[in-house]
């Protein structure tokens, strides 16, 4: 039996707003890099995060990178962060506009299609 690890939502979120490609090289990113490493203090969360391919993932190991590379991603997390906020906000408003919806229809909201 395989072992399966769950991904959440927000190493989803990464990877979608990197355009699933990696930031160190441009290949295909499989996976979920700290750009400063937790080990040194890093925290596990979005803004330092990002998206990388396993062999850069590997190769960076626990290491720090250097300091205007790390300096250019985490700026670009903090910016991914407000994509994120502002795309929540419009889900949450959809969501909500669509429950008052279907509040307003009550019982006798059967609505006829077309045919």
């Amino acid at each position: 039996m395989v072992a399966t690890k769950s991904i959440s939502f927000r190493y989803l979120a990464v990877l979608t707003l990197c355009g699933h490609a990696c930031r160190y090289c441009g290949d295909e990113a499989t996976t979920i890099d700290h750009i400063m490493p937790r080990r040194l203090g890093g925290r596990d969360h979005e803004k330092n995060l990002t998206a990388a391919c396993s062999r850069c993932n590997s190769v960076k190991g626990t290491r720090r990178l250097p300091i205007e590379l790390e300096r250019d991603l985490l700026a670009e997390a903090h910016i991914r962060i407000d994509d994120v906020k502002r795309l929540a906000a419009v889900i949450q408003s959809q969501r909500d506009m669509a429950r008052l919806r279907r509040k307003n229809l009550g019982s006798a909201g059967a609505v006829a299609l077309p045919s």
